[in-house]
């Protein structure tokens, strides 16, 4: 699963931008029934979509979050 998540980075940095970072926040492997992979960066959005083009029944949603007046965003891709 490793090598998924770096190739997968790999790639998306190369499609939409060195900031992208994709991160594994749960799945089988670690004893959860589903995936869930964290996207951040400026183009996550759209880094999320090209993923959700390959994976069924996938959800996408966008967080938003504000500390000490730093907006951050990012995408959460949640599949079974």
């Amino acid at each position: 699963m490793t090598s998924v998540i770096k190739d997968f980075n790999a790639a998306a940095k190369a499609a939409f931008g060195s900031d992208i970072i994709a991160m594994l926040a749960r799945c089988p492997a670690f004893g959860h029934k589903d995936c869930c992979l964290i996207i951040s960066g400026k183009n996550h959005a759209k880094a999320a979509k090209a993923f959700l083009t390959k994976v069924r029944n996938a959800t996408h949603a966008v967080s938003r979050s504000e500390f000490d007046g730093v907006i951050s965003e990012s995408s959460t891709v949640v599949w079974a």
